[in-house]
């Protein structure tokens, strides 16, 4: 058996988009890292049958949807052409065909100058589109009178400047956004058809089965994005488009059509919890679209909030069986498939195994599942009714076979204000008795988000190089309902005596972990908390702070999001009571700091911007404190879980550098 390395994630593939023909098909990709030309690979797969079949070679496959039954449409790079137009700046989608009536190569169907993103595919072979507009590039086309190499040069020209008109100024992954849109088209027997306006933001699709309607969420702004959203109808027949959502205001967060015409609806008006507020469910009645309320207990949320390194996977769905929907929600440290009855408004837990469901669709038969089980990596599984699971590939069996891992070992206790915290501890292997060894505190992102039973890379690494790893779900996380998660205006109180307390306890549990040998690390949301961790204890000889959050003033006028959720979450607005933000910002208690402090980040980070990281920096190396700072070009927030594989695996470099540093000394 071999130990973790540090590039481990190079031998696991990544199941990802999952999706059905609904008549006994199943087709995901997957994902694989490529560490020779610094990028992962893709490859289309097909279950049927019982049978796993590849339908592409290892390569490039941006996205690919089912045009009917035995119809696959892939959206690929196309040729050095099509290259070449995408190197100027300007869009362009080329989707090939595969049939599985004819096995070969798929073939070239459709040219778009445009950069699809989602598609529905409609009877007679109409597609309605989501892609993405640039006021930009639109510009510049109409200008040179879409002469291509004239409108490369007006963009060129612009490239130097960049004018900023509306909030977020960016958006983490995407960059700068002022004038950019995701609209919704329709193609037509070679006819494209633009559906909404250049103002509006297409935000989900669900087309009805009878093939007759479509609906769409929707945020129409020309200055601020709106934090509510509309639930859109769309006449297919006539084109014509009605709001029907719920009461303003409101965030559609799904709307699944129902055989009975009615529409399955989650969202929330985040009145009770603020923007993290777990979904309400209605039923929107077939054609008044009168709302019934089924369930505002506000205890599912919507998607898998579980953690892991390991997965490419989304991070939920949902579609309609019957007059049922399903979705994906975290129930306490797992995430499970759930159904709810749009009659009764009845909620059942189908899967029961601890894991992470990620991506479920059905089949027609039976319900399939890209999920995390145990310590093994993501597989597809096949989900009846009743819970049942059956495994129906090997894509990472034969890791847990070859490498050693550290079994998760449950640890629980009870805070102050009697509330049981839940989390784990790993134990280096091979880890001799009477022996003693050091400890990193993790600490997850969110907060409202979740650590669970399933593998992660970069914990099973540390406990390879014989540091134990302690990790829990304090106050503030998700899986536990609306009142558990909401730490508004408590920012670094019950969440950061949860994280003492666990550490507490993982030492009175485990007396072969060296108390005066304990490193505190997280990212994002844990990178906040790492930063105050150091500012109010110095029981850690290190601290490794990714992605954080040094001052929440900063972060609510440059962030992507921070300009909404810094009020939300600091239940102050910086421009109102600024005390009340500097007071739960690290930043304040920074003069505390005598903990050596290595900071991680990405220059590309728009969710929790680099100077973040730099203000920490600045103050702590002022103070004579010793601190690092690495940047890493070209990334983004998402850097530890999707980044290049170079970047990956000096992110972890790093990381081991700075623990042995102090741990091992």
């Amino acid at each position: 058996m071999q130990p973790v390395a540090i590039d481990h994630f190079k031998h696991y593939q990544f199941p990802a988009n999952l999706r059905s023909n609904g008549a006994g098909a199943v087709t995901f990709v997957t994902k694989r890292a490529n560490l020779r030309q610094d990028r992962y690979d893709s490859r289309l797969w097909l279950w049927q049958n019982g049978t796993l079949q590849a339908l592409t070679a290892w390569g490039e496959l941006d996205n690919y949807w089912w045009q009917d039954e035995t119809t696959l449409l892939l959206a690929r790079p196309g040729d050095d052409t099509d290259r070449a137009r995408r190197a100027k700046g300007l869009p362009r989608t080329v989707l090939q065909r595969l049939s599985l009536n004819t096995p070969g190569e798929a073939e070239d169907f459709l040219r778009l100058d445009l950069d699809v993103e989602n598609i529905e595919c409609l009877p007679g072979g109409r597609l309605l589109l989501v892609a993405v507009y640039s006021a930009r590039v639109e510009a510049a086309l109409a200008e040179a009178g879409d002469d291509t190499d004239r409108a490369t040069e007006l963009l060129k020209q612009q490239a130097d400047y960049e004018v900023i008109t509306e909030l977020p100024v960016w958006d983490n992954g995407e960059g700068f956004s002022s004038g950019r849109r995701r609209r919704l088209y329709l193609w037509d027997a070679g006819t494209l058809t633009p559906l909404t306006d250049t103002l509006t933001n297409v935000e989900g699709l669900w087309a009805a089965p009878s093939g007759s309607e479509a609906f769409f969420v929707a945020r129409t702004f020309d200055a601020v994005y709106p934090i509510h959203n509309r639930l859109m109808r769309l006449d297919l027949v006539t084109l014509a488009m009605q709001d029907i959502g719920l009461p303003a205001p409101f965030r559609h967060d799904f709307a699944l059509p129902l055989p009975s015409g009615a529409l399955l609806v989650s969202g929330t008006n985040n009145a009770r919890y603020g923007v993290n507020q777990n979904p309400s469910f209605y039923r929107l009645e077939a054609g008044t679209h009168t709302p019934a309320l089924l369930d505002d207990a506000g205890l599912y949320d919507n998607w898998s909030s579980v953690l892991s390194d390991l997965s490419m996977a989304g991070p939920g769905s949902h579609y309609a069986q019957g007059q049922a929907g399903h979705w994906v929600c975290t129930v306490g440290h797992s995430a499970h498939l759930m159904r709810i009855d749009a009659g009764t408004g009845a909620i059942a837990q189908i899967t029961q195994q601890p894991g992470a469901v990620q991506e479920v669709v059905f089949d027609g038969t039976a319900h399939y599942a890209i999920a995390l089980r145990g310590l093994g990596g993501p597989e597809l599984y096949r989900v009846d009714d009743a819970g049942g699971e059956t495994r129906l590939t090997e894509l990472n069996t034969a890791i847990e076979q070859l490498y050693t891992l550290a079994a998760p070992q449950p640890l629980a206790f009870t805070n102050a204000e009697g509330t049981e915290i839940r989390g784990w501890v790993l134990k280096p292997p091979g880890l001799k008795d009477g022996r003693r060894c050091p400890a990193i505190l993790s600490i997850h992102g969110g907060p409202k988000c979740a650590f669970g039973p399933v593998v992660f890379h970069e914990m099973q690494h540390w406990a390879a190089r014989g540091w134990a790893v302690l990790y829990c779900n304090p106050t503030g996380a998700d899986g536990r309902g609306d009142a558990f998660a909401d730490i508004r205006g408590r920012l670094g109180t019950v969440d950061y005596t949860d994280l003492m307390g666990f550490t507490d306890a993982a030492l009175a549990a485990h007396p072969w972990i060296d108390p005066a040998r304990l490193a505190v690390t997280g990212g994002s949301y844990g990178g906040f908390m790492t930063n105050w961790v150091v500012g109010h204890t110095t029981r850690f000889v290190c601290a490794a702070s990714q992605r954080s959050i040094a001052s929440w003033g900063t972060m609510a006028l440059s962030s992507d999001i921070g300009w909404y959720f810094e009020p939300d979450q600091c239940a102050a607005d910086l421009l109102d009571d600024p005390a009340a933000v500097w007071r739960q910002s690290p930043l304040k208690y920074a003069n505390n700091v005598t903990t050596p402090t290595l900071l991680l980040h990405s220059d590309e980070d728009y969710r929790c911007p680099w100077w973040e990281a730099l203000q920490f920096f600045t103050a702590l190396r002022r103070n004579g404190v010793e601190t690092r700072l690495v940047l890493f070009r070209g990334e983004n927030h998402e850097l530890s879980r999707r980044g290049k594989p170079s970047h990956r695996i000096r992110r972890l470099q790093e990381l081991d550098d700075w623990f042995t540093r102090w741990l091992d000394a």
